[in-house]
C-alpha cells in the first residue's frame, strides 16, 4: 500500500526555518493591511489600505528597495506554501467589494474626491482565522526600542531643515499619543502653528521666518507648501537598521489605496515615550546655534550676498522703477544708493536734473535691472536654500548631548534571514559607532561573516577602483558607498553616464545636462583666486579635452581653434595680468567665431548642444560645500559626455590645488578628504595614448594632495595603465562577464579565472596591499 504524504500543519510551517523571513517580516505587515471588512464599512479606516496583492508588493518595494517584479516573484513562495489559509478574490470593474481599489468605478467617496491618477489594485487577499491570529501576533510581538529609533534619527540630523522636521515628529507625537492605537489623521499641522511659534521664538531673521512657514516651500511628500513630517522623510533620517520597525509602527504605508497618509502616526504608549524623550531636546537653543553658524559663513564672503537684501544697484533700480518720480532727497541719506547712481551716471543709464532722477536710456536701463534682478533674487533664494540644507558642522555633538536624554539601549537580537532570503533581510547586526573624526565606510562581510570597512585614511590614499562585467553589482556598490560618505558629511561628486548612480535616501543636488539645458558651465571662466587657471592654460585644456574626443581634428584645425580662443581672450581684454581675469569670455563668442570658420563642420555638435550655455552655472564652490552632486550626462551623445566630464574635472582640480595641499603632519580625515569623486565607465576619461593626457591620467597621482579621492569604476582593469593603477590604494574586482574578460583580470588579481566567472552578484575580491578577501557587499536596502 503506497503511503501518502501527510500535509504539514500550520503550526509546522509557521516553525520551518524555511519560513522564518514570511514570519518576521511579512506576517506584520498582512496583519496591518489586513483592517477587516467592519472596519472598512464603520468608516473609522476611510483613510487606510486594503490587502491587495499590488499594495502589499508596493510596500515591501519600499522597505526592501528590492525591484516590484521581484518582489512579485517571492511571493509566490508565500502563496503557496501558505495557500490554505487565504482565499484570493479577484475584483473586476463591474463588481463591488468592501476593499475598494484605486481607480476603481465603484470607489467610495473620498476615492472619487481625491484619487488623481488611478493604479488598479485587482488581486486581493482575504485571511482566515489561523493566518489572522498569527498575523496579528506577531505584530505585537514586535519589539519596537523607542530609544534605537531616537538615536538613529538623531544621528541623520546634518541640516537645519532636519532638525525642523525632527521638531515636527514632537508635534505629531504630541498629537498621536491622545489617539486611538491604529487610528489614522490624514493631515497634521495643515497650518503649520506649531511650527511657527518654534520660528516666531527662534532669534532669526524675519525673513528666514516668513520663508519657511510660508509658500516658498515644497513639501518633498505632499507637494505642498508648508513642513510635512512624511513617511519618505522619516524613512531618511533613519538609519537602515531601523527602518523596517518604524515602518510598522508609523502604519504610514503610502500605497494603491485611494488617499495617501503623509503623517506620522503611533500607538498611544509609543508616541507618548517619544514625545516625553524630543520634549526634552532644546530644539530652540539647536535652531539658533545652527541658523547663526550658517548665516555667519555665509556672510563671511562677499561674493555670497546679499543675503536677504538686495544690493544697492539693483535696490535703486528697483525704487526708480516703482517710483512715478524719484528724488534725490528720498536717497540722500543713504551713501550706498548714492553711489550706485554715480556708477550708472558714468555709464549713461541715469541722470539728475535738478532734484529727481530721470533714465536716459530706457533700454540699457530694463537690460541692467533684469540682469541685476536676475543675479539678486537667485543669491537670495540660494542663501535661503543654504540655511536649511547646509550640513552641520557640530552634528556630531548634537547627538552626543542627546544621548544623555535617552535611556540606555536594550540588546536587540536581529533577526536572521534564511539562506536564500526571497525578501531582502530588513534588521542586520548594528554597526559599532565611528570613532570621532574619522572615516569608516562599511563595504560587505566576508565568509566567515566579518565586516570589512574601508578606512581610507589609514592608506596611502583614497583612491578607489571597482571592476567587474555588467551586472555583477559595481553600481549598488557606489550607491552604497555614497550613502556612507553622505551620512558622514562628507561632499561627493557623482559623474553618471546612464543615469544609474544616484542612491536613494541621500541629499542630491542633481543637474541633467541635455541639449539646451538650463544648466552650464563655462571652460572659459577665470578667477583671480585661481591662479593655476591662466588664459593659455584654459585654452590648452580646451584643445586637449577636443583632441581626446574629437580625434578628426587634425593639427591644423587646433592650431585654429587654439588661435581663435586667444584672440577671443585679448577682445575680451583678459591677459596673463590677474586683475583682468575678472572680465568673463562667454563661450558665445568663441562660438561665434567657430561658425565663422572652417572650423564649423568640426564642432557642429558643440555647438547644436548649446553645452557651456545655459541660465544656471554649476559652480566648483556649490559642489565641494554639498553633500552629493549628481552630474547626469545620459541625455548627451558620447563624446559630449566625456568633453565636459573632463574639462569639468580639469577645472576642479585646478580649484582644489588653488585651495592649497592638506596638512602635511596628521591630517584629520575631514582635512585630509575634500571632496570624493566617482566615475562609472570612468575607462571612458583615461587615455591610453602617451601623446594625449586624459583628465584622470593627468592628475591621479598628484591630487590626493589636494584633498581628492577617486573612486573609479570600469569593465577591465587593462582600462587603466600603470600610472593610475600604481596610486589606487584599494582595489575590488567583482563577477566576470566572460571567459575573456576572467582571463584579463586575473592576469593583475592571481585568484584563478573559474573564481572570477563564478562569484554571485555583489561578491569580489577586494585587494589592499598584499591582501586578498573575498567579500558580499551589504547592499542599500540591509543597511
Amino acid at each position: 500500500m503506497i503511503k501518502m504524504p501527510v500535509e504539514p500543519s500550520f503550526q509546522t510551517l509557521i516553525e520551518d526555518e524555511k519560513n522564518e523571513w514570511i514570519c518576521k517580516n511579512l506576517f506584520p505587515l498582512l496583519s496591518i493591511l489586513n483592517i477587516g471588512e467592519g472596519a472598512f464599512q464603520s468608516g473609522r479606516f476611510n483613510f487606510t489600505f486594503p490587502l491587495s496583492k499590488e499594495n502589499l508588493i508596493e510596500n515591501l518595494n519600499r522597505i526592501t528597495n528590492k525591484h516590484q517584479k521581484l518582489i512579485n516573484k517571492e511571493l509566490s513562495k508565500f502563496d503557496e506554501v501558505f495557500k490554505k489559509y487565504f482565499d484570493i478574490k479577484i475584483i473586476s470593474n463591474d463588481e463591488k467589494y468592501k476593499h475598494v481599489p484605486r481607480g476603481s468605478k465603484n470607489s467610495y467617496w473620498h476615492a472619487i474626491d481625491h484619487c488623481n491618477s488611478s493604479k488598479d489594485s485587482e488581486i486581493f487577499y482575504i485571511l482566515k482565522d489561523q493566518l489572522t491570529n498569527e498575523s496579528r501576533k506577531d505584530l505585537e510581538n514586535l519589539k519596537f526600542n523607542p530609544d534605537l529609533i531616537l538615536k538613529s534619527i538623531i544621528q541623520n540630523v546634518r541640516s537645519i531643515e532636519d532638525l525642523l522636521y525632527l521638531a515636527i515628529l514632537k508635534f505629531a507625537t504630541l498629537e498621536n499619543q491622545y489617539r486611538e492605537k491604529y487610528a489614522f489623521r490624514h493631515d497634521l499641522g495643515e497650518e503649520g502653528n506649531d511650527l511657527n511659534i518654534l520660528l516666531l521664538e527662534s532669534e532669526i531673521d524675519e525673513e528666514l521666518t516668513e520663508y519657511f512657514s510660508s509658500g516658498k516651500i515644497i513639501d518633498y511628500e505632499s507637494g505642498k507648501h508648508n513642513f510635512k513630517l512624511g513617511l519618505n522623510r522619516l524613512l531618511r533620517l533613519l538609519g537602515k537598521t531601523n527602518q523596517y520597525y518604524a515602518t510598522l509602527y508609523t502604519h504610514s504605508f503610502v500605497g494603491t489605496s485611494c488617499v495617501k497618509v503623509p503623517n506620522i502616526l503611533l500607538e498611544q504608549n509609543i508616541a507618548k515615550e517619544i514625545y516625553e524623550k524630543l520634549d526634552r531636546f532644546p530644539f530652540e537653543k539647536w535652531f539658533n546655534d545652527s541658523y547663526n553658524e550658517i548665516k555667519n559663513e555665509i556672510i563671511g564672503d562677499e561674493n555670497n550676498l546679499p543675503l536677504f537684501e538686495y544690493q544697492s544697484r539693483f535696490k535703486l533700480l528697483k525704487w526708480i522703477s516703482e517710483s512715478s518720480q524719484p528724488c534725490i532727497f528720498d536717497i540722500e541719506d543713504d551713501q550706498e544708493l548714492i553711489q550706485a547712481l554715480d556708477s550708472f551716471k558714468k555709464s549713461k543709464i541715469l541722470n539728475q536734473e535738478g532734484d529727481n532722477i530721470v533714465i536716459i536710456n530706457e533700454i540699457k536701463f530694463n537690460e541692467k535691472f533684469n540682469q541685476l534682478k536676475s543675479k539678486d533674487i537667485s543669491k537670495i533664494e540660494k542663501n535661503k536654500r543654504k540655511l536649511l540644507t547646509r550640513w552641520l558642522k557640530w552634528r556630531s555633538d548634537l547627538f552626543i548631548e542627546s544621548l544623555g536624554a535617552l535611556t540606555e539601549e536594550p540588546t536587540i537580537t536581529p533577526i536572521s534571514p534564511p539562506l536564500e532570503p526571497l525578501i531582502a533581510p530588513i534588521s542586520p547586526p548594528l554597526e559599532p559607532p565611528i570613532e570621532q573624526g574619522a572615516l569608516k565606510i562599511l563595504l560587505g562581510r566576508s565568509d566567515q561573516n566579518t565586516r570589512n570597512f574601508w578606512e581610507p585614511g589609514s592608506l596611502n590614499n583614497g583612491h578607489f577602483i571597482i571592476l567587474g562585467g555588467s551586472g555583477a553589482g559595481k553600481t549598488e556598490l557606489i550607491r552604497c558607498i555614497t550613502s556612507e560618505l553622505d551620512k558622514q558629511g562628507y561632499p561627493v561628486l557623482l559623474i553618471d553616464f546612464h543615469g544609474d548612480m544616484a542612491c536613494k535616501n541621500c541629499r542630491i543636488l542633481s543637474y541633467k545636462l541635455k541639449e539646451g539645458s538650463e544648466f552650464y558651465f563655462n571652460p572659459f571662466e577665470l578667477n583671480p583666486k585661481f591662479k593655476e587657471i591662466t588664459p593659455l592654460r584654459a585654452t590648452d585644456d580646451f584643445i586637449d579635452a577636443i583632441n581626446i574626443n574629437f580625434p578628426s581634428l587634425g593639427i591644423q584645425q587646433r592650431d585654429a581653434l587654439r588661435n581663435i580662443i586667444l584672440k577671443a581672450f585679448s577682445q575680451e581684454n583678459i591677459t596673463r595680468e590677474e586683475e583682468t581675469w575678472k572680465n568673463e569670455l562667454k563661450f558665445e563668442i568663441v562660438e561665434n567665431k567657430i561658425k565663422n570658420s572652417n572650423l564649423k563642420a568640426y564642432l557642429n555638435m558643440i555647438i547644436d548642444y548649446e553645452l557651456f550655455k545655459g541660465n544656471k552655472k554649476i559652480t566648483i564652490k556649490d559642489i565641494l560645500e554639498n553633500n552629493i552632486t549628481h552630474l547626469n550626462l545620459t541625455a548627451l551623445p558620447e563624446s559630449l559626455k566625456f568633453l565636459f566630464s573632463d574639462l569639468f574635472l580639469r577645472k576642479l582640480f585646478y580649484s582644489l590645488q588653488s585651495i592649497g595641499e592638506i596638512p602635511p603632519i596628521n591630517p584629520k580625515d575631514k582635512e585630509k578628504f575634500r571632496i570624493f569623486i566617482i566615475v562609472d565607465e570612468a575607462k571612458l576619461l583615461v587615455s591610453q595614448n602617451q601623446r594625449t593626457k586624459a583628465v584622470l591620467n593627468k592628475y591621479a597621482s598628484e591630487i590626493r594632495k589636494y584633498g581628492a579621492s577617486l573612486i573609479l569604476a570600469s569593465q577591465l582593469i587593462s582600462h587603466f595603465n600603470e600610472e593610475i593603477l600604481s596610486n589606487i590604494s584599494l582595489k575590488m574586482c567583482m563577477k566576470a562577464e566572460n571567459k575573456e574578460q576572467a582571463k584579463i583580470n586575473d592576469k593583475y588579481f592571481g585568484v584563478g579565472r573559474e573564481l572570477l566567472l563564478n562569484l554571485k552578484l555583489g561578491e569580489g575580491i577586494l585587494v589592499i596591499g598584499d591582501t586578498k578577501n573575498k567579500i558580499k557587499i551589504i547592499p542599500s536596502w540591509e543597511r
